[in-house]
């Protein structure tokens, strides 16, 4: 055991050594460009000119006083260091010109955290292509699904985090988490809208955000609200692709299918002529509604012109099992 122990420790640092690298790499001027410009305004120091230079440099050069930051202090307030002088694309340098500066500890820790968790989830992201399920016309048909290889992955990429944190700030970050799915709020839009574009995905993430933060004082109004935001975000198109998908009445004709078991284009005529026939898109309702919501469902499945468009979508033998295997009563919990 204590020599699987170390086996895995030489491997974290080993990882950490290769891995520190490229995360050295994946930074790009644009980026160093925008934070230095941040701790600038936060720190209050500008770029000298050459006619500010101080006279009493020594016998230092100007190519090593160029490439050195300078502490401000009360001798030196007219030199300043210019973002030029403060970035690398080396982290450990990068985070030493900060220290110079003396940039608060809590600042460096934020901006070296937030590029690497940038880096990691880009690659995790990689790693969870394809894994997203969208089988919309089955009873628990959309969701994500992680084999046991990419889980590997994953709990690799954890450990390769968690050493570059411990060899860049000195801290020990547990990255447990990390091997999971996205989760919350990312993981339900990802599962949920994968018919749109990833334009679209973030403003539909940040309209529900913002939903979210309002009092949930009455589901009618919280509901209608909601609808008529996603509207104003959805082409014609993708919001009847949304109903298809998330309306109340497509999670119960899943279920009231379920032993029919349709095929794609069987659910998409089936909703379509469920929603011709006046059922009930919402998805929140009342309690004690949910009743109701079905009974008005059963209704629309008895109705005589119902039965004859039915007729005209499915074959014999199809309508002879739909109507053997009709759901027509909620589940029971």
């Amino acid at each position: 055991m204590a020599s699987t122990n170390l086996k895995l420790v030489a491997g974290a640092l080993l990882v950490a050594s290769l891995v520190v690298p490229l995360l050295y790499q994946r930074r790009t001027i644009h980026e160093l460009r925008e934070r230095v410009r941040q701790l600038e305004n936060q720190i209050g120091f500008t770029a000298p000119g050459p006619e500010r230079r101080p006279h009493d440099a020594g016998t230092r050069s100007e190519a090593a006083q160029a490439s050195v930051p300078q502490a401000a202090t009360a001798d030196s307030a007219l030199l300043r260091p210019t973002w030029h002088q403060v970035e690398s694309p080396d982290y450990r340098q990068y985070i030493a010109n900060m220290r110079i500066l003396e940039v608060p500890e809590e600042t460096i820790r934020d901006i070296v955290l937030a590029d690497v968790e940038k880096l990691y989830d880009s690659r995790k992201k990689e790693v969870l292509k394809g894994t997203v399920r969208d089988e919309f016309w089955k009873p628990g048909g959309m969701g994500s699904y992680i084999d046991a290889k990419r889980l590997e992955t994953l709990r690799e990429l954890a450990s390769e985090k968690q050493a570059v944190i411990k060899e860049l700030l000195g801290l020990d970050m547990d990255q447990s988490d990390f091997q999971t799915q996205n989760s919350g709020l990312d993981r339900e839009i990802e599962n949920s809208w994968s018919f749109v574009s990833e334009e679209k995905r973030a403003m539909i993430k940040e309209l529900t955000m913002q939903q979210r933060r309002r009092p949930f004082e009455n589901t009618s109004n919280w509901s209608r609200d909601y609808e008529e935001a996603l509207a104003r975000v959805l082409s014609p198109d993708e919001k009847d692709e949304e109903e298809l998908r998330r309306s109340g009445a497509a999670a119960r004709l899943r279920e009231q299918l379920r032993d029919f078991e349709p095929t794609e284009a069987e659910f998409r005529a089936l909703f379509k002529l469920v929603k011709e026939f006046g059922g009930n898109m919402a998805r929140f309702h009342p309690p004690g509604e949910w009743e109701k919501v079905w009974e008005q469902d059963k209704t629309i499945f008895a109705n005589e012109r119902f039965r004859e468009r039915l007729a005209s979508v499915l074959d014999e033998q199809r309508l002879s099992e739909f109507n053997k295997k009709l759901r027509t009563s909620p589940p029971r919990e």
